[in-house]
């Protein structure tokens, strides 16, 4: 990776604590135990200091005579900790002492005693300040040998007090995540279209989107074959807080704007990255724990982005787009957390509305139940007319514009507003045009604006322009004709709601506290009474048994806590669990048990003052009954089980296609794919129907009439070099009197 791609930033936010979680690789990130394990340099001092805490009871204080983060607060990482390719989040909360307004702060690793990497970030400042908190944050995917040598610094000012609390070294990873995708799909908490609004369930309720913008990329790297997965990770103007702070302003909604990069590498396309559904899991448990809605929008799609940069959908391009939306429908068709799918944002495309539907069935072969976005056309001709919209032969289709004005989108500029709710509506019914029915002065469809608002010019600088007449005057137009809307943007640095409304010397925020008091009564709510004062009482593990499970069977099992003060870490103390089980640091015992037995252990939850408590518990497994007699005439054959390469390299992803077929002539009952893994080889990702686990991966697809087949693709890594030989098999349910079709062995050299 190369140095000057891994930029570091203070992140200004108005955030909660960031606790130390299971995994975290930094001893003591909350310097809650007295003992100083950080060091500091010739140039610097560092002490423990209760001044510096931002959480619980102690933090760290950081004098240098300069700002090099060599010459900062170093801490000595293990580089064995480190799993080789994985992604790994840097952070910490800081603050300055008095004296000065600012200061820019870094945050690197020191590698075998090289200069300083400096960690990925993007943001418009680099700041961090005397009176309130900031965040550092970073990405890096580590490449250390076990035996090398491994610091982390973080600067200071030069000759400026700086405190530091709460620092975490932590791999992004869907098991540290611990989001389980439902096995089924709660219905009665959908969103549906139902004529031209929104319901939820089959009592038809119906709700109305007042949502807002999350920005969670990086501008700076949308040039087609330009993009920087790790920048991604980088723009982090968000985090639980923003979701927190969203729902008590009452909206209801967040429209996630994603990159491709997260998810893919233009190197590697189709190889769906770890990081990504693990980014995205932890924003939909975000959203789920705020009573949010999230709408999935693809702001920068693969081949291009939105204007001006003028997407050129290339063959690839568009097969790379429907095969990435077609995997995120898989994974989140049972979620009502996910609103819906953004096709993508601000379409610059030839003919758009004519290439939509075949993307929208792709999505609706996996997914038949969540709502389509389709933003209006930007291209000057799509379809013969300029930025239109045009009705698809789809139900559950919300169609969206972007709808800002002179008056919103003006950075310069001191002429007051002088419009009114009734020219609003006007514009409108102009802007729907294909969808107003002028008889009865409403629309036939559900409708959405996926971006508006007022740039923050407009209430700090300029002032007393009218802007927030404006707001009200438009949401009541979009009230009138119940259109759902999304205000722009969350943390953003043109727009209306802005970093926690603050301003700081040297920065471009504003004081937008008559913004602030708007929106709860835009968004139709009050603000929320001030929350209560935190327990102080230690945790209470209220899980005193776990059920019984068997050989074989999916178990989960959610262990709970109260008292204490939330968020909650949990691990084993002590002993371990059944194999096959594991727990998540959000205390959920989920896997497939492969061992009977009964098998005793201690679980222990810390809470975010760093008072914990512990519980003994035995867990029995019972051996999986013995399977019924196969009866039937199923033919079940391994037609094709083939590697996508034939020079695999070790550490490199690598792809396999198998099909398998019912020859026979009954129905073939639970028809699997089954992969036993081979030594030094890992689970990348595949086809939803597979589940991995460290014995072997099982595909299962249900029954399977004569003559069905099923075409997938699996991801697996190769971690070492040499022979590598994969025999896989298919079986079912039903008798099956020809098995020499049924396997397949594959051998491949991997360098």
């Amino acid at each position: 990776m190369k140095a000057k791609q891994l930029r570091w930033l203070a992140l200004p936010l108005a955030v909660a604590v960031q606790t130390a979680m299971a995994d975290n690789l930094v001893t003591d990130g909350g310097f809650e135990s007295g003992s100083l394990l950080w060091l500091g340099s010739s140039q610097s001092t560092v002490t423990l200091n209760s001044a510096a805490a931002f959480s619980g009871q102690g933090g760290l204080h950081l004098l240098s005579a300069n700002n090099y983060c060599v010459n900062g607060a170093l801490y000595t990482l293990d580089a064995s900790q480190f799993q080789q390719g994985t992604l790994y989040e840097f952070g910490a909360r800081t603050r300055l002492g008095s004296g000065t307004a600012s200061a820019d702060l870094r945050l690197g690793l020191i590698k075998n005693g090289a200069s300083p990497v400096y960690l990925d970030g993007y943001a418009s400042t680099s700041k961090a300040y005397p009176d309130r908190w900031t965040r550092l944050f970073g990405a890096y995917i580590a490449d250390f040998a076990p035996t090398d040598s491994l610091k982390l610094c973080v600067s200071s000012g030069k000759n400026i007090p700086t405190y530091l609390d709460d620092v975490f070294v932590r791999p992004l990873t869907t098991s540290e995540i611990g989001y389980q995708p439902p096995a089924t799909l709660d219905y009665e908490n959908l969103v549906q279209a139902d004529g031209n609004r929104l319901v939820v369930g089959s009592a038809k309720t119906p709700i109305l989107l007042k949502g807002i913008n999350i920005e969670a990329y990086n501008y700076g790297n949308d040039t087609p074959g330009g993009e920087v997965a790790l920048d991604n990770f980088g723009w982090k103007n968000y985090d639980e807080s923003s979701f927190q702070e969203i729902s008590s302003l009452g909206f209801n909604t967040v429209r996630l704007m994603m990159s491709f990069v997260v998810f893919e590498d233009n190197a590697n396309p189709g190889v769906y990255k770890e990081e990504g559904w693990a980014w995205l899991d932890r924003n939909i448990q975000w959203a789920k724990k705020h009573n949010l809605r999230l709408l999935l929008d693809m702001h920068e799609p693969p081949g291009g982005t939105q204007l001006p940069n003028k997407l050129s959908l290339t063959p690839a391009s568009q097969k790379r787009l429907e095969d990435l939306w077609v995997a995120i429908a898989q994974r989140y068709r049972n979620e009502p957390t996910v609103l819906g799918f953004d096709l993508i944002n601000e379409p610059y495309i030839p003919d758009w509305f004519a290439y939509a539907p075949q993307l929208i069935s792709k999505i609706r072969a996996v997914d038949p139940n969540h709502l389509v976005f389709i933003e209006q056309s930007y291209h000057p001709a799509d379809l013969g007319n300029n930025s239109k919209l045009y009705v698809l032969p789809f139900p559950n289709i919300v169609y969206d514009i972007h709808y800002y004005d002179t008056f919103a989108s003006s950075d310069n500029g001191t002429t007051p507003y002088k419009g009114s709710v009734a020219k609003f509506k006007s514009e409108l019914v102009n802007e729907f045009a294909p969808f107003y029915d002028a008889s009865t002065d409403s629309f036939t469809v559900p409708l959405n604006s996926g971006e508006y608002g007022v740039v923050h010019q407009k209430y700090a600088v300029e002032k007393n322009l009218g802007a927030e007449q404006w707001m009200k005057d438009l949401s009541a137009a979009m009230d009138y004709y119940g259109i759902n809307r999304m205000m722009f943007a969350y943390s953003e640095g043109r727009f209306g709601l802005y970093r926690g409304w603050h301003t700081y010397p040297g920065e471009s925020t504003t004081l937008n506290t008559s913004l602030q008091a708007l929106i709860p009564t835009l968004n139709k709510t009050v603000q929320p009474p001030p929350p209560p004062p935190p327990p102080t009482s230690l945790p209470n593990i209220t899980t005193t048994s776990l059920p019984q499970s068997t050989v074989g069977t999916a178990f989960s099992a959610q262990a709970t806590v109260t008292e204490g003060t939330a968020p909650y870490t949990w691990s084993i103390a002590s002993g371990s669990l059944p194999n096959g089980l594991s727990l998540s640091s959000g205390g959920l015992v989920s896997g497939t048990p492969s061992t009977a037995g009964t098998f005793t252990f201690t679980l222990k939850v810390s809470d975010s003052k760093g008072l914990s408590d512990t519980q003994s518990l035995s867990m029995t497994v019972t051996a999986a009954p013995p399977p019924p007699p196969a009866t039937g005439n199923a033919d079940m054959a391994l037609t094709k089980f083939k590697a996508t390469s034939t020079k695999p390299k070790a550490g490199a992803a690598l792809g396999f296609n198998f099909v398998l077929k019912n020859n026979g002539k009954d129905v073939a009952k639970n028809a699997r794919f089954v992969l036993p893994m081979p030594a030094n080889t890992i689970w990348v990702s595949g086809a939803a129907e597979c589940v991995p686990s460290t014995e072997e991966v099982v595909c299962s697809f249900g029954d399977l009439k004569k003559g069905q087949s099923r075409n997938r693709y699996i991801y697996l890594r190769p971690a070492v070099a040499g022979s590598l030989s994969l025999t896989a098999a298919v079986t079912s349910d039903t008798g099956d009197g020809k098995t020499g079709n049924n396997a397949k062995t594959v051998t491949l050299n991997v360098k």
